[in-house]
């Protein structure tokens, strides 16, 4: 079903040994504790002016065109230039698409029914692309605008990540999500400007419900509009910011 690519900087370093604790912490799905000490070590790994391993997800149809993976793109090549030995973990989703949910599907995701071999890929899948989250120091995620939407190929994703007791779990409080508080960057664009609309508000609901809270708005908005070169040099100033931030 799905296929990614790893590439490196300037050696072939691995994940330091802060990346396999915060997996291992986080290994068992019900241990809600575990994934608070992985946010932890997380933060703690960040804190330190180190960034080693980035999970990079791509959602436009357009390839090279896209100007939402332009500005992807460029993020990757200011954390490289910044950390040298920076692991990039890429899935383009419109390439290799998550399969839609249909009912034998979400049996598996859901209430994890793993009887046929659909089920024990769809399975197998969701394990592995939330593995990739709590490994990764920080997710960049190319969003364009698609007839006022997400892409489906983001959409479908999400509907793997988001498996109960795994990624989020209700209590006594309402729901928790399990997920180690990675730092995400959203790279938005967009041919007009609409700033934070309910695009921006339906990102801000999902992710946090699933843990990851610390969100970062990236627009290139206004493509259409003539203001693309605009909109991609203040990608590249906030970018700059926030690696210098992460070097601090």
């Amino acid at each position: 079903w799905y296929q990614r690519r790893v590439t490196m900087g300037c050696s072939n370093s691995t994940v330091d040994d802060a990346t396999t604790k915060i997996k291992a912490a986080a290994a068992d799905p019900k241990n809600q504790a575990a994934a608070k000490d992985g946010v932890a070590k997380a933060q703690a790994h960040l804190a330190k002016g180190k960034l080693k391993r980035v999970l990079v997800l791509r959602n436009a149809v357009t390839g090279a065109a896209s100007f939402s993976n332009k500005g992807v793109n460029q993020a990757i090549a200011s954390i490289k230039a910044a950390f040298p030995e920076v692991v990039i973990v890429e899935r383009d989703l419109t390439k290799n698409q998550v399969p839609m949910l249909n009912e034998e599907i979400a049996d598996a995701i859901r209430s994890f029914k793993l009887e046929s071999d659909v089920q024990k890929k769809a399975d197998a899948l969701a394990t592995e692309l939330i593995e990739e989250i709590k490994t990764a120091d920080l997710l960049i995620v190319g969003l364009p605008r698609y007839n006022f939407g997400v892409p489906a190929s983001f959409k479908a994703y999400l509907d793997f990540v988001a498996r109960p007791k795994v990624t989020f779990a209700y209590g006594a409080n309402g729901p928790e999500g399990l997920l180690p508080n990675v730092p995400v960057w959203l790279v938005m664009s967009a041919g007009g400007a609409y700033g934070e609309d309910y695009y921006w508000k339906w990102l801000n609901t999902v992710l946090p419900f699933i843990g990851l809270k610390n969100l970062t708005p990236l627009r290139i908005e206004g493509v259409a509009m003539g203001k693309a070169d605009e909109s991609i040099a203040a990608l590249s100033e906030a970018v700059a910011e926030k690696i210098k931030a992460i070097q601090a």
